[in-house]
């Protein structure tokens, strides 16, 4: 085999299997013992890969503003088990966000549960998400 041809397939190898070496564990990122319990309103959100996230401002009793940091799995996962864009809310929408909080990263937080402004909630089970059939 020519050295060019070796030089190609070893590219190949390593850019196929980059993305893999690039993903990482939820337990690695967020702590599973810690959760809390967040209601804010929402400021932005990001279908993007390699997570749909949501900064969220909360208001804490004296009134200052914290901007949190909801994140979860990738668009695919949600379009494959049904629950689109639309059910994400919108910019302006009341959330609470139910989850564990980032092992190294302030106002961070993995969103398990959450729920919007006109009543209906999305689960997180493991990579599945529904939309909670006893909501709104």
């Amino acid at each position: 085999m020519s050295t060019g041809k070796m030089k190609s397939i070893i590219f190949l190898t390593l850019l196929l299997a980059f993305p893999a070496l690039a993903h990482h564990s939820v337990n690695a990122e967020y702590d599973t013992r810690k959760e809390l319990k967040i209601t804010g309103v929402i400021k932005e959100i990001d279908w993007i890969n390699p997570h749909v996230s949501w900064l969220v401002d909360v208001k804490d009793s004296n009134g200052n503003v914290t901007t949190w940091k909801v994140s979860n799995v990738a668009p695919s996962e949600w379009r494959a088990t049904g629950v689109t864009r639309k059910d994400a809310g919108k910019v302006g929408d009341t959330v609470t966000a139910e989850g564990w909080l980032a092992r190294d990263i302030a106002n961070r937080l993995y969103g398990k549960k959450m729920t919007f402004g006109d009543g209906h909630t999305i689960i997180v089970e493991g990579s599945y998400y529904r939309t909670d059939p006893n909501s709104n």
